[in-house]
């Protein structure tokens, strides 16, 4: 709970940054922004117990969160536009929580669409299977430690 809500705070500060200090508008519902920011964190949340769960140790733990960072931020759209990556590259950058909340956020807070379902529910669904992995992958680390 306290990573969603420092999350939280954090995207508010974000937010606040950019549609006060910068100055950009935003075209589409603030409930519509809010929902894709807290699937975005559930996701992210998922992730870092996967990663928490897998490192051996905390040098580990920081090299893959720092390798899924980069892998995020070069595969995602949003340092380049998905149309311009390899065919493969593509389909791999799909498997990036990232790519959905990129594309969520774009269409919600800078096109004002309305939320694209079937992307929430993928990002929602990637999620959940974050979150069940990393159950088993506890109960099978307790286990093994008794």
């Amino acid at each position: 709970m306290s990573y969603l809500i420092i999350g939280g705070i954090l995207a508010v500060a974000v937010t606040a940054t950019v549609v006060l200090g910068l100055k950009v508008p935003m075209q589409g519902s603030w409930g519509d922004y809010a929902l894709v920011i807290l699937v975005l964190l559930f996701t992210s949340l998922g992730l870092g117990f996967l990663i928490s769960l897998v490192a051996q140790t905390d040098m580990q733990a920081v090299q893959y969160a720092m390798f899924l960072l980069l892998g995020s931020v070069f595969f995602s759209g949003f340092f380049l536009d998905l149309r311009y990556l390899w065919e493969p590259i593509r389909a791999l950058s799909w498997a990036i929580p990232a790519t959905y909340g990129i594309r969520m956020l774009q269409d919600t807070a800078l096109r004002g669409g309305s939320i694209n379902a079937q992307v929430l529910y993928t990002l929602l669904g990637i999620g959940v299977g974050l979150f069940v992995i990393s159950w088993f992958l506890l109960r099978r680390r307790l286990r093994l430690s008794v």
